[in-house]
């Protein structure tokens, strides 16, 4: 009896947890994860680390993770590094234990943070323009990063002001192709006509065309920049410059679909036009597409389109807080954002506007993104050495061949 109770428990330590549980609950179990998690577990077992390994779980993780971990890249305009905040952390650990300080990557070997730009994200990767005319899609998590050029807006120099001036930028993902397009649309004031580029990420080239965006917008409006990713498509803000006056049909949203490459226009409610003065900003929250506005009673309105294409789901919420600029829908249905006057992030009631908490303390913003970090590769991309150096830097392992330039 004693022996047979002896072999039992030997025969125990010899059960791996890969004997226990089978390769599809693992697999699920592993879809669950927060992905700052999911990279320690691959010592797990051998399993574990052939399931983290695979190519493919990325890609679901990203699309079906119940645990999505959203985090803030912040530019300070003073001496200090860029930073990533984790949102979903700050407001119960504190800036403390959930900021971390990140270098840009760069084309050049000298390269300062003052020379590198924040535009937008799509997937957990954040486009950049790097002087004097490069653009850098890099993933924060992975390090990984591609850079090419549009010289053919090196006699604009510097391009930061043309593209505030009469330039749109946007950064999305075909889920037809499986590729991540780079859009630039600009006025060609010598021939007067509006010109479309195209980057490729898949096929690392640039195509152009001549398009007629509605509404001239490159020409009578005021453009919010970088567009806003959401459901394949990405949306643009657009409203009548100051003193053009202002009427239900002055403002619009513009989109380009991503997989049929059009321009086509979102109308938005009559009340904001009657009730705002425009310019307005476009936001993402919560996987739904919104407007806000900080209003003459130094309050902060957010319009929310609660059900995509459908005017009539478009819902206001009013935050009692002047300059209040809306980041992030948290897990509980409260709602994130910077109090630019306070320069400092704030956690409200959406319903109620009851404010909850702030946190942290900006001395000034030069550029802020919000992203949702992902192990996702960009077509025949790699992860960096993360290997660190004594001085805690990120030591680079290979670089990416360089895009072609594109010439207008």
């Amino acid at each position: 009896m004693d022996m047979d109770v002896h072999s039992n428990k030997k025969n125990n330590r010899n059960i791996s947890i890969d004997d226990i549980l089978p390769a599809e609950l693992v697999r699920e179990i592993l879809m669950r994860i927060p992905i700052k998690n999911l990279v320690r577990l691959r010592c797990v077992s051998k399993l574990w680390n052939t399931l983290i390994s695979d190519p493919n779980l990325p890609k679901s993780h990203f699309d079906l993770s119940l645990a999505p971990s959203h985090r803030l890249l912040v530019y300070p305009d003073d001496s200090t590094k860029p930073t990533t905040v984790d949102l979903d952390a700050l407001f119960l650990d504190g800036p403390s234990k959930t900021s971390t300080n990140v270098s840009f990557p760069s084309n050049k070997e000298n390269q300062s943070d003052d020379e590198v730009y924040i535009f937008n994200s799509c997937r957990g990767f954040i486009a950049l323009f790097e002087d004097p005319h490069y653009i850098v899609i890099w993933n924060p998590l992975t390090r990984s990063h591609r850079v090419f050029s549009c010289e053919g807006y090196k006699n604009y120099s510097p391009m930061r002001k043309l593209l505030k001036r009469s330039a749109m930028f946007g950064f999305g993902y075909d889920a037809s192709e499986d590729d991540y397009l780079v859009l630039l649309a600009w006025r060609n004031t010598r021939q007067m006509e509006d010109c479309l580029g195209l980057f490729s990420l898949r096929t690392n080239s640039w195509t152009t065309s001549k398009v007629t965006l509605p509404k001239d917008p490159l020409r009578k409006r005021i453009i919010s920049l970088s567009g806003v990713f959401l459901n394949g498509a990405i949306h643009w803000w657009i409203a009548p410059r100051f003193g053009t006056g202002i009427d239900s049909g002055g403002a619009i949203i513009l989109v380009f679909d991503m997989i049929e490459r059009r321009f086509w226009e979102m109308p938005v409610p009559k009340e904001i036009m009657t009730n705002y003065h425009p310019p307005g900003a476009l936001v993402e929250l919560g996987g739904c597409l919104a407007i806000w506005f900080s209003n003459f009673d130094k309050k902060t309105d957010i319009w929310i389109m609660k059900e995509y294409k459908v005017q009539s789901s478009w819902t206001a919420y009013k935050i009692p807080c002047f300059f209040f600029r809306p980041l992030y829908l948290s897990n509980d249905g409260d709602i994130i954002g910077f109090d630019m006057l306070k320069s400092c992030l704030a956690k409200y009631n959406v319903n109620n506007g009851e404010m909850l908490q702030s946190c942290g303390k900006f001395c000034g913003l030069n550029d802020f993104c919000m992203y949702t970090e992902s192990l996702l590769a960009l077509p025949d991309d790699f992860m960096e050495d993360t290997n660190q150096d004594q001085s805690g830097k990120c030591q680079t392992g290979k670089r990416f061949k360089r895009a072609p330039i594109w010439r207008t």
